[in-house]
């Protein structure tokens, strides 16, 4: 799917998409009416949870939905308060709401998946894993059985569809919409100095005497003295740093202020190219220093920015004709909530 055009989708579409199917399969949560308590959706004596244009959505699947999105807060460390269940309760009931409404809409104007673009979605996921195993390992870890999820999937392919026919195709950017954000948000555009850098380190991450980081701080200035003598600072990393871009000759890119640790970036702003700096510690170990490049401040030109500003806006204004889109259609929908918020 597309990344641009699944942005465009809502969180409301994607929270069903990514845990509907999630839910834990061999613990159905207890659906029994309890007596209400301040802040918790009160379940009423149903097996559905709402009716949309008189198709049901069962009770089950929301409250699988809104028990593994709370067992999903706990596992982060985050107790959620009832004021929060009772917030994400409805907010997950609308999703259901609102993909049964584009489900129905994606029916009525007949859009299928072609078992191509189905196969060809398919396959682009099961890419990022190495083989089948883990891939259903994968899905398992977050309580998706790979029928459930590729049973969602073909669900978020039509809604796609229908939303780029009916919405997405028909939005467009002009260069003249994004020349005129470029300059009524000229702060959006300045670029602040920045400096292109590579070091050597002396990794301190597992020493615990202070003999051992006193010979860690000798390594470090040895190897500054080679190549203050001149050693080629390139190959001198890839033989002793002792960090992961060693490989790469110590190439840190380039970086702007506030990325790096302070004891560190104060040394590379300090520093005139080529200089080598002197042995600089930080929490990771000691530092040899090299400024490659110094880029002053500058402002990013129109030319440079017109494509991803004409992308940021098209995001923006294909945001909006969604959420447009889904509440017309909801506005005309028969919808009828069995949960009481």
């Amino acid at each position: 799917m597309d990344l641009r055009r699944a942005a465009a989708l809502t969180v409301f579409i994607l929270i069903p998409f990514l845990l509907v199917a999630g839910g834990k399969k061999e613990e159905a949560p207890d659906t029994t009416p309890a007596a209400p308590r301040e802040g918790t959706p009160i379940i009423t004596d149903s097996s559905l949870a709402a009716r949309v244009n008189g198709e049901g959505i069962e009770m089950e699947q929301y409250t699988m939905l809104l028990q593994s999105n709370i067992d999903g807060y706990v596992a982060q460390g985050q107790e959620l308060t009832e004021d929060q269940k009772l917030m994400l309760g409805r907010q997950l009931l609308d999703g259901l709401v609102t993909r049964a409404v584009l489900m129905q809409e994606a029916a009525r104007r007949s859009i299928e998946i072609a078992p191509a673009e189905y196969e060809a979605a398919l396959q682009q996921f099961k890419a990022q894993f190495p083989n089948d195993s883990q891939y259903q390992i994968a899905l398992e870890s977050q309580g998706f059985s790979v029928e459930q999820f590729e049973q969602e999937l073909t669900v978020q392919l039509t809604i796609e569809k229908l939303v780029t026919q009916e919405v997405l195709s028909s939005v467009t950017v002009s260069s003249e919409e994004a020349r005129t954000f470029y300059d009524e948000n000229p702060e959006m555009f300045t670029q602040a100095e920045q400096v292109s850098a590579r070091h050597i380190i002396i990794s301190t991450q597992e020493l615990t005497t202070d003999a051992e980081k006193a010979d860690a701080k000798a390594r470090a200035e040895a190897v500054r003295q080679q190549l203050l003598a001149g050693a080629d600072f390139a190959e001198l990393a890839k033989e002793v740093s002792e960090g992961p871009s060693a490989p790469d000759g110590g190439e840190l890119g380039t970086f702007g202020r506030g990325q790096m640790v302070p004891a560190f970036e104060e040394a590379a702003f300090a520093l005139s190219v080529d200089e080598i700096s002197a042995v600089i510690e930080t929490q990771f170990g000691f530092h040899v220093l090299q400024v490659t490049e110094k880029i002053p401040a500058r402002t990013v030109s129109y030319e440079e920015m017109q494509e991803r500003i004409i992308g940021y806006l098209s995001e923006q204004q294909q945001g909006e004709a969604v959420q447009e889109y889904i509440g017309t259609l909801k506005a005309g929908a028969a919808v009828e909530l069995y949960v009481d918020f």
